[in-house]
């Protein structure tokens, strides 16, 4: 096969460019990202897929439906107006095995996680990518989250922040971040396998003040002109000084959105419950079947009026042990810019900022891992415009040192089942309160009886 170095969006200048069309090889969840891209969703004539069931199907992907065919269908195809695409995470198996195909020898033929890394990031593709298109998705779902406002206005409301998130140009551009995570509490009532916040590996759990927080934060937001949403991680119905946080997030003029994340088992105070019913606020809800605890905070929070949904049939991303890996330069930048959280899980941890909340966890444990360039110390004594270069820094770089230690962009990725305990388990009911869509418009029928 001829292999195509480019970046994405070279490639997809290249298919307008030449007018072909587009077949892809593997149908599940890379190829639902892979066809944001109306450039190149509208050049997809169909898809091929080892996976037995979804041959001969219509398959619903990114809201459209594509054929699949067995990858044998590829034999018959003729590549001089055609290119192939890999959208699968074995991409790497896939060409190696295609490469022995006689037929296939002067087809050309990409990858889309190559694709993807291939941009500098000292490039503008780099900067719409990974900061503008994030910060974008990020406000669309703040503006979701708030019940508001209709669609019309919302695509108006998305020109306007797409148009301030640009600037005048790279030169007199505003720094505006996507999310950025902090990290009041390391107590958690589970001990879950494969927590991402590596929570079960701490054995004295600690609080930070509030008044430490609420420091960093500061002193971060010295440096930066909007954050489009600020994540609380752990479990955050835990953290004593909840009321003062949220009180000084509801605030914050320069952040848009608050969410919090919670394992649905800690039913929150009448204090934090009032805070939470701003618009600012939203809280997803883990459903990991424990069916009496998660109807209690479910029924608290509706009762005071807090937006939040329900997170059921999660999967997680198994991100390994903190132990080395022994990856090479390269593969650590190909983890990095493969990985949702480097786009998006900046992390204020304890007085640093941290490329990811992972690196922030990692360095609290003290298991080893140490880095120059994955996380820097706020002082307060530094100058705004050295500040605005370290945080432009962080969410600019395309490699981190913390890449070594976990597997969450490693491809192909290991799904694992969320929420299993390290010790005991929860036994699962089938009757949980899951499909909001469908409560609220039982809720609403019946009100119209």
């Amino acid at each position: 096969m001829e292999r195509i170095q480019e970046t994405l969006d070279g490639f997809l200048n290249w298919l307008e460019r030449e007018g072909k069309s587009v077949i892809c090889y593997g149908a599940s969840a890379m190829a639902e990202e892979a066809l944001r891209e109306d450039r190149l969703a509208s050049r997809v004539q169909y898809f091929v897929d080892s996976d037995t069931e979804k041959q001969g199907e219509l398959v619903r992907l990114a809201d459209r439906r594509f054929p699949v065919h067995s990858p044998a269908q590829l034999r018959q195809e003729d590549f001089s107006r055609t290119v192939l695409l890999i959208t699968s995470g074995w991409f790497r198996t896939i060409m190696e095995e295609l490469d022995h195909w006689p037929e296939l020898a002067e087809a050309p033929c990409a990858a889309y996680p190559q694709l993807l890394i291939a941009c500098a990031p000292d490039s503008e593709e780099f900067f719409r990518r990974r900061i503008l298109d994030e910060c974008l998705r990020e406000y669309e779902s703040v503006l979701e989250n708030r019940g508001e406002p209709e669609p019309a206005q919302k695509w108006e409301l998305l020109a306007e922040k797409r148009a301030y998130i640009q600037g005048n140009g790279p030169q007199d551009r505003p720094l505006v971040i996507p999310r950025v995570m902090i990290l009041p509490t390391t107590r958690c009532n589970l001990r879950c396998k494969g927590c991402s916040s590596l929570l079960p590996l701490f054995e004295r759990p600690v609080d930070l003040p509030a008044g430490q927080l609420i420091r960093d934060l500061d002193l971060f937001f010295r440096g930066v002109d909007q954050c489009i949403r600020l994540t609380i991680g752990g479990e955050p119905f835990l953290y004593p000084e909840l009321v003062e946080l949220l009180a000084y997030l509801r605030a914050q003029d320069k952040i848009l959105g608050v969410l919090l994340i919670t394992n649905s088992t800690i039913q929150p105070g009448g204090s934090v419950l009032e805070l939470l019913k701003d618009p600012k606020f939203y809280v997803e809800v883990s459903d990991y079947g424990h069916i009496r605890q998660m109807s209690r905070t479910v029924a608290a929070l509706e009762s005071a009026g807090v937006r939040f949904s329900v997170l059921a049939d999660q999967v997680w991303d198994d991100m390994g042990g903190v132990e080395p890996r022994g990856r090479t330069a390269e593969q650590q930048r190909e983890v990095y810019c493969l990985c949702e959280q480097s786009r998006l899980m900046k992390s204020i941890h304890n007085g640093a900022v941290y490329t990811c909340a992972r690196s922030a966890r990692m360095r609290a444990l003290a298991c080893g891992y140490s880095s120059e360039r994955d996380y820097f110390v706020l002082n307060e004594g530094e100058a705004i415009e050295c500040l605005r270069e370290k945080i432009r820094g962080l969410y600019y770089m395309d490699a981190a040192d913390a890449c070594d230690r976990c597997d969450l962009g490693q491809l192909p990725a290991r799904k694992i089942p969320a929420g299993v305990q390290l010790v005991g388990h929860w036994e699962r009911s089938a009757y949980t309160l899951v499909k909001r869509d469908e409560y609220e418009a039982l809720k609403a029928a019946g009100k119209k009886k």
